[in-house]
């Protein structure tokens, strides 16, 4: 049995007016916020523009008709329908406009729908090419599944306000923008004449449509980004390696493949879905940071945080599907105009080229001769005049439309280029760290192998005036051995390794160089201070043994080289 969609197309009588933020189902009188809203605009009327009272902006009126158009019945019937628009109009949506009435991204949308609201867009574009077929196949589904409102409007030729706002109230007292909507485009399908006093409700359209746009919760997504780093080093710690992490994957995963299995799929149909997946320490970060999001203070065990993984990967192979699927079904439908992928990958493929090849088994055929036009007697007389103007107005306020969709889709594209450009940039900072890292350990490494005599003249007793006025870190270090240091250099900083706490920022900003005694800290307390350290951009280094000239000797040195 198929799903009947929320928000859907309605029948009239059960319509009632949503203000936004409300729930759909809330009724309005005489009385209610709505008709103040309406009056307000119907003050804007006398203050319309020419252009505005001659041909008003439809855009939003189009968008909230396609938005609830389908009725659930009309939506068993769907497949029909679309079969036979695409039957008589596919060869001409190459020359049709790309204008997006109804929003086909997968976010908020479910497959059937994401394909329903495709063939809308295209019988919509459709119609304003000129189609008489695409018209008929809008105004034959009113008449099926509208059948009481059609039985109403038939009678009409002209529409005054006062007579859309009758059509459009049920026998409640109850109406919606849904209801004006569909009443305004499908009267403008049937040829019947909207009268001005109209227009202020396409003000109304416009305002409500504008006000319903929904975007992504970018704010959630930035909060999973900042702390995933953080997380990722939490996973590393928690599990002694990657093959324990797989392992573990795998104990968990033969649930899910006998999950698909019982439903006729084959055991990793998931992971043949998801193209999301870069690896089980990314999944595993990903899945953490999503937790420490939904459950505040919660702490998760190894097999918890695999469970929680494998539910992130069954999401991401849902995800992944539909995108996909929207995607085929775009490229399907507009061809190269329908994707930017093949800018950066032209394809091979060359629809003329197999025209070509057929041509030429065939033999030559005659060029079509084309189509003489007769122009009407018609064409000097000022209504077709104002009929023309009238019609370029209105492709104009599609075009505008359309560029205001590409402006957005630009606008969401740059956000993402920004965010990536950020993440380089901070990747980049953390590879120069890391490297710095990398050296000042290679250098301690190899001063284990050395002899400390680096040949230095210089008294130690003036190396230690010259160090003392310097702003030094000491982190670790045995309790005897900083206390001695604290009588040579007092004004220096000196962090017991072994009690936990943290590196305040303030004092590693005003730090000359920060040193970690690498005789007795500890892995955990390491890369907590290291992270501290290597974020604020100061000098590091390592020290080790307990002699004191030498622990001087070596501090020297590098302040010297960085001097």
């Amino acid at each position: 049995m198929k799903k009947i969609p929320k928000a859907y197309g309605i029948p009239l009588s059960d319509q009632k007016f949503p203000v936004p933020g409300e729930p759909f189902d809330t009724d309005f009188d005489e009385h209610s916020e709505f008709f103040h809203h309406l009056m307000s605009l119907k003050m804007k009327d006398a203050m319309m523009s020419d252009e505005e009272r001659t041909s008003p902006d439809t855009f939003g009126c189009d968008c909230i008709f396609l938005e609830h158009f389908i009725t659930p019945k009309m939506e068993d019937d769907f497949s029909l329908i679309a079969r036979e628009f695409l039957l008589h109009e596919y060869p001409n949506i190459k020359d049709h406009e790309m204008v997006c009435y109804v929003d086909t991204e997968p976010g908020d949308n479910w497959p059937d729908r994401i394909f329903e609201r495709y063939i809308l867009n295209l019988m919509m574009n459709a119609v304003n090419f000129g189609s008489q077929y695409a018209k008929n196949m809008f105004l034959y589904l009113h008449k099926t599944y509208y059948r009481k409102e059609y039985q109403q409007l038939k009678r009409f030729n002209r529409l005054s306000g006062g007579e859309l706002m009758s059509l459009a109230t049920n026998e409640n007292g109850g109406t919606s923008p849904v209801a004006f909507a569909r009443i305004l485009t499908i009267s403008r399908l049937y040829g019947i004449d909207i009268s001005v006093d109209c227009n202020f409700i396409y003000l109304f359209l416009n305002d409500y449509h504008n006000e319903d746009e929904s975007d992504l919760d970018w704010d959630f997504m930035d909060s999973i980004s900042e702390i995933y780093n953080e997380c990722k080093e939490e996973i590393q710690e928690l599990f002694d390696s990657v093959e324990e992490m797989y392992d573990m994957r795998y104990e968990c995963d033969r649930f899910l493949g006998n999950v698909l299995r019982s439903e006729g799929f084959v055991e990793d149909y998931v992971m043949l879905c998801n193209d999301r997946d870069h690896g089980i320490e990314q999944r595993l970060a990903r899945t953490l940071a999503v937790l420490k999001k939904t459950y505040k203070n919660r702490k998760y065990s190894k097999e918890e945080l695999i469970m929680y993984a494998s539910i992130y990967e069954a999401a991401g192979g849902l995800i992944s599907s539909v995108e996909d699927m929207d995607s085929r079904i775009n490229e399907v439908l507009y061809g190269e105009r329908g994707t930017d992928y093949f800018d950066a990958f032209p394809p091979l493929f060359k629809a003329e080229d197999v025209v070509k090849g057929r041509l030429d088994r065939q033999g030559d055929l005659k060029p079509k001769t084309e189509k003489k036009t007769v122009e009407s007697e018609e064409t000097d007389t000022p209504k077709y005049r104002e009929e023309t103007l009238v019609s370029e107005i209105d492709a104009l306020h599609r075009r505008i439309h359309a560029q205001e969709a590409d402006i957005k889709e630009l606008r969401d594209k740059i956000a993402a280029d920004r965010k990536i450009t950020e993440e380089n940039i901070r990747l980049k900072e953390q590879m120069e760290a890391e490297h710095r890292e990398l050296a000042a350990l290679r250098e301690h490494v190899y001063s284990l192998t050395e002899d400390d005599d680096s040949g230095e003249t210089v008294p130690v007793e003036d190396m230690k005036k010259y160090l003392a006025g310097l702003r030094i870190i000491i982190v670790g270090g045995h309790s005897n051995w900083r206390q001695k240091m604290k009588q040579e250099f007092p004004d220096w900083v000196y962090i017991n390794a072994t009690v936990s706490g943290t590196l305040e920022a303030s004092v590693v900003d005003k730090a000359d160089h920060v040193y970690f005694f690498t005789d007795t800290i500890s892995h955990s307390t390491y890369f907590k201070y290291m992270n501290v350290v290597k974020e604020r951009g100061v000098d590091f280094g390592y020290i080790h043994g307990v002699n004191i000239e030498n622990t001087v000797r070596k501090i020297y040195r590098d302040m010297k080289k960085e001097g």
